[in-house]
């Protein structure tokens, strides 16, 4: 028995696919109509009205972006910074084959259910020491790897230290390592160690390539050290407190409007994030909060009124830490060193500088 029309069945696909409908769309920029907004239920002219529907432009470009959203949400398609750069492309693939050996161990050594540690298991890894060359037992997990590594030569470099890397990535530069006459990182242990630390490594092969502490570094590590005075550190965990406190939307605006509405001249429009490990590049969030330091004040007494009592109380609490007399001396201190120490550090950094001039 045939139905009536009024019972015939129609589409309604407005959930899929109006998302991606634009306004404006569809011939002489009229809205769509059928199968997007309004039903279809002329079921006589029903192929006829699917073919002249597929052929608009506003449906063929919403199936385009609903193609593409669907292909990004499934991580179909790459990061566009991976498309740019195919060379970054080809070392993820490199570090991806490089991590493999690693992972399988781990996973070996968890299915046998044998343990991963040993008395010594971190430091350098040996892959061509014997039996004989070594005394402590490091562990089935680095005793793997390097059964591993004997049979793979870029995991084995990859395993024994940057310095390999480094002299390698010299040469492709064409840069002829045997006129080498210093190297410069930082103290970590893995670059300075005496005796298997890069700087070590390296000269053994380059023995006039002397090892420098890095100045930047150096200065990097005097900041810091000066910054664990307790005043010092009070006043700059303040400063961090109060960035992140105005990190929220509601309270960024209220400070927008101060800085907007003040008669000052103020270049900066916002308080910074403090750099955790490099401390002279703090230099800009401490300077920063020191140039918008009234209109800090005055967004946190606005919001010290609001009915919200967590965020009220927050905001008098940061205030009173902020008009604290030792917080303004510390915060003027800091900012004065800071303003010296930033371009010491940029010098010291300089592509052309040498050890000579570094010393004078």
């Amino acid at each position: 028995m045939p139905l009536e029309e009024e019972e015939l069945p129609y589409f309604n696909i407005t959930l899929t696919v109006k998302p991606f409908v634009k306004s404006g769309v569809g011939y002489n920029s009229k809205k769509p109509n059928s199968f997007i907004v309004t039903k279809f239920d002329n079921w006589r002219k029903a192929l006829e009205g699917f073919q002249n529907h597929s052929e608009t432009n506003y449906h063929k470009t919403c199936l385009s972006d609903s193609e593409h959203f669907l292909k990004v949400q499934k991580n179909i398609n790459e990061d566009i910074s991976v498309k740019l750069d195919s060379s970054r492309k080809n070392q993820i693939m490199k570090n991806r084959e490089l991590l493999t050996p690693i992972i399988e161990a781990i996973i070996l050594c968890g299915r046998q259910n044998i343990a991963i540690r040993g008395h010594r298991d971190s430091g350098k890894l040996m892959i061509d020491q014997t039996d004989d060359e070594y005394e402590n037992n490091e562990g089935n997990f680095r005793e793997l790897l390097r059964y591993k590594a004997r049979g793979d030569e870029q995991l084995k470099l990859f395993l024994e230290s940057l310095a390999s890397l480094i002299l390698e990535s010299l040469h492709n530069f064409g840069i002829e390592t045997k006129y080498m006459r210093g190297q410069g990182y930082d103290g970590a242990a893995a670059m300075s160690g005496e005796f298997n630390g890069v700087q070590a490594i390296i000269r053994k092969t380059h023995p006039l390539a002397l090892y420098v502490h890095c100045s930047a570094h150096v200065l990097n590590l005097a900041v810091s050290n000066s910054c664990k005075v307790q005043e010092i550190r009070n006043c700059l965990g303040t400063i961090s407190k109060a960035r992140d406190f105005f990190n929220f939307p509601k309270r960024k605006d209220v400070l927008k409007t101060q800085i907007e509405n003040s008669d000052e001249k103020i270049s900066k429009k916002s308080l910074k994030r403090l750099c955790a490990t490099q401390w002279i590049e703090s230099y800009h969030a401490v300077n920063d909060f020191e140039e918008l330091f009234e209109q800090v004040i005055e967004s946190l007494n606005f919001i010290s009124e609001w009915k919200d009592v967590e965020t009220s109380s927050h905001a008098s609490n940061l205030c009173s830490a902020i008009l604290e007399g030792g917080f303004i001396i510390s915060m003027l201190i800091v900012a004065k060193c800071f303003s010296v120490g930033l371009p010491l550090s940029k010098h010291l950094q300089r592509i052309n500088l040498t050890l000579a001039k570094r010393s004078n």
